[in-house]
């Protein structure tokens, strides 16, 4: 577990020192938003302004799938389920059983 939160702590103090040498190089307002990632069986949503990290149970998922409106699809193929996160609320709004990896858009990743 200590492994797991260590790797939690690299992973979003990378992402923050990423976030910050972009921003002083372009010289542009602080982003705004919400930066997910996929750690062990959590997706952990952190704030790029505060820091603020907030993890969610949704078992071991390889991709995340954005969705119009605030959503995004976390797909568990250990567990065969997929989470839905509110990225406005940073809840998990539903559990469905099955995997759903949806493709929104022209881009083939979505």
């Amino acid at each position: 577990m200590k492994t797991r939160a260590a790797g939690l702590c690299c992973v979003v103090t990378i992402l923050m020192a990423l976030v910050s040498v972009a921003v002083a190089k372009d010289k542009v307002s602080p982003p705004y938003g919400v930066l997910g990632a996929s750690v062990g069986d959590e997706v952990v949503l952190v704030s790029p302004i505060t820091g603020h990290a907030k993890p969610l149970r949704t078992g071991p998922v390889a991709w995340l799938f954005p969705a119009p409106g605030g959503i995004l699809f976390a797909p568990d193929l250990v567990n065969g389920k997929t989470t839905v996160i509110d990225l406005r609320s940073l809840t998990v709004r539903e559990t469905i059983p099955g995997v759903t990896m949806p493709r929104f858009g022209s881009a083939s990743d979505r």
